[in-house]
């Protein structure tokens, strides 16, 4: 506080709501009485460059030439053996005062270098930063302080009941009367010989998929040129149940292998994550961060901005778990009377891309009251290709395909995508839908 009444202004950190949390946290000192100063690193994203790494070694080496600044850390921190001891407070005095101090000149030497470089900008984009990137540190560290509160109790509970189902799951996949024909399979290819099957090897299931049930590979791994076996890749086999293509004991064990992948998800991606994470006062105190290469909110330890959606769900079972979900932070605003407000733009992706491209479909479809151009892309499709690919085409479905021909999505990336939302379709029906559509906006597809 006395540095930054004395030098007003003049302050300058990389990352300004970490510290602002730290000092809130442990010093007790008020956020509103921490101003952030420059931050670099929301600079620099502004100002400079938005893809890569920021961090400030990064910077510090690209632009200052100062070189790695934690090598010397880095170099000590291998010689020591407990790893509960690898923290900065077991540096040595001369170690740790040389550390600080290289950090602060890389701090005063990018905010230095940042301030050259905003006051030659665009005034639009100076007043961009100050109405939003100012504040933003102290809002959310604001944010990470006051946290989101859970109700700890109901997701022990929940843990517990989707342990038990995964177990359960677990044990019908052993009894089933394939999987004894897998195991053999495999014993005879692998090094280590295995008695149970495991639905998260990618090796054994590769054995169940391709040498038992001669399924063809839909998708291939980008570093190992593997074929998948993924959850989107057994959605996608699951869903040529419905057109015939599986039978039986085909069918019901890729079924088994994806309610184990449910309830295994529940377990270690939901439930226990944030069971783990839940303080004694009863709220999960997450990091939140603007600092992305988009420019858009983020959130880490944990992440609270992929809590599932019940829109997205295939089945009602699959909403009922995911209601289960969110039901641990809602009780909190019920009992207190309160409702949690989101709100956005609508579809603004479309209606910029509409307008740059002057695509005439999309600016009249925008300019028409009560259009809803999602909807109008499922009609479109559905009168085109219903009778071609033989599935009703929704709002849901059509809004995937618009934003994928928005952001140049490949062929298998639409494939994969639909296939997880509950549409499954081919590679060659995916690139038919999207010919299909650039039929329709032919400015678009030109200008993309």
């Amino acid at each position: 506080s006395l540095v930054l009444d004395t030098f007003p202004g003049k302050a300058a950190v990389h990352y300004a709501q970490s510290d602002i949390v730290a000092l809130n946290w442990y010093l007790g000192i008020p956020i509103e009485q921490l101003p952030p100063g420059l931050d670099t690193l929301y600079a620099y994203r502004v100002f400079i460059g938005t893809e890569g790494k920021a961090g400030l070694d990064t910077l510090a080496t690209k632009y200052l030439g100062m070189g790695d600044l934690h090598q010397e850390w880095n170099t000590y921190r291998v010689k020591i053996k407990k790893a509960e001891d690898r923290h900065y407070g077991s540096l040595p005095p001369d170690m740790l005062g040389w550390w600080n101090t290289a950090h602060a000149d890389a701090h005063l030497r990018l905010a230095k270098m940042m301030r050259g470089i905003m006051e030659k900008a665009d005034p639009r984009m100076m007043e961009c930063w100050n109405r939003m990137y100012v504040p933003a540190p102290q809002g959310l560290a604001r944010m990470t302080a006051t946290g989101v509160p859970a109700d700890k109790k109901h997701f022990k509970k929940m843990f517990f009941h989707a342990s038990f189902m995964l177990t359960a799951a677990e044990k019908k996949i052993q009894n089933h009367p394939i999987i004894r024909r897998v195991i053999e399979i495999h014993n005879t290819k692998a090094k280590k010989p295995i008695t149970e099957f495991n639905p998260e090897s990618t090796q054994q299931k590769k054995t169940l998929f391709f040498d038992i049930l001669k399924l063809t590979p839909i998708e291939f791994s980008k570093q190992t040129k593997e074929p998948s076996t993924g959850k989107d890749t057994i959605e996608h086999y699951i869903g040529m149940y419905d057109g015939g293509a599986l039978v039986g004991d085909q069918y019901s064990i890729l079924a088994d292998i994806r309610e184990s992948n449910l309830w295994s998800a529940q377990v270690s991606s939901h439930y226990g994550k944030y069971l783990n994470v839940i303080g004694s006062d009863e709220r999960i105190h997450a990091d939140f961060s603007m600092t992305t290469a988009s420019g858009r909110l983020a959130s880490s330890d944990p992440n609270m901005q992929n809590v599932p959606s019940s829109s997205r769900a295939r089945t009602q079972r699959d909403k009922d778990i995911i209601n289960m979900i969110k039901r641990g932070f809602g009780i909190w605003w019920e009992d207190n009377d309160l409702f949690l407000v989101s709100a956005d733009y609508s579809q603004i992706e479309l209606r910029g891309l509409g307008i740059l491209a002057k695509d005439p479909a999309i600016i009249t479809g925008y300019n028409t009251p009560g259009t809803d151009i999602h909807q109008e892309t499922a009609e479109f499709l559905q009168g085109l290709l219903g009778n071609v690919i033989h599935k009703t085409f929704t709002r849901r479905t059509a809004k995937d395909i618009n934003f994928g021909l928005a952001y140049m999505q490949t062929t298998m990336g639409l494939a994969k995508k639909l296939t997880k939302e509950g549409f499954p379709v081919t590679e060659n029906e995916a690139e038919q839908i999207q010919k299909s559509l650039k039929s329709r906006y032919t400015s678009l597809d030109t200008y993309i």
